[in-house]
């Protein structure tokens, strides 16, 4: 299923959704929505003249695999390898803080018992993949 969703600079953004059904899964769903919410903002965010990105989902094994991929601008290996590390950097004259919201991703990720993974190159684009796994551990309040 394809949609065009809007335009970013100049150019279309077009959506793909490959969303295969899925069994059950034991969660925090306004937690992982977040999560979500926040992969595909950062893909849509790096669509700078319009671009494609693609959400999907499929089950291997014992656990549910979502990717979310663009085919925007992409990060540079050194920028891939520190996103989901916390901090602070100056930005002109200012003090700015950085990748909380990976930080933040990836906790959430893990308190389900899952990983997220990042892979991106330079004009290349970016695909986020989560993987959960399908008997996870006990969720508390």
């Amino acid at each position: 299923m394809r949609a065009l969703v809007g335009r970013a600079g100049s150019g279309n953004v077009t959506v793909e959704l490959d969303l295969r059904p899925m069994p059950p899964l034991r969660c925090r769903p306004q937690q992982l929505s977040a999560v979500f919410a926040g992969l595909l903002n950062n893909a849509l965010g790096a669509l700078d003249q319009g671009g494609h990105v693609t959400v999907s989902t499929r089950q291997n094994n014992q656990a549910i695999e979502v990717e979310i991929r663009d085919d925007g601008r992409g990060m540079g290996a050194r920028q891939t390898q520190s996103v989901f590390d916390p901090g602070f950097h100056v930005s002109g004259d200012r003090v700015v803080t950085g990748n909380w919201s990976m930080f933040g991703a990836r906790q959430i990720v893990r308190e389900h018992g899952g990983e997220i993974r990042i892979v991106s190159g330079e004009g290349k684009g970016t695909t986020a993949k989560v993987t959960l796994p399908l008997r996870s551990r006990e969720m508390h309040a």
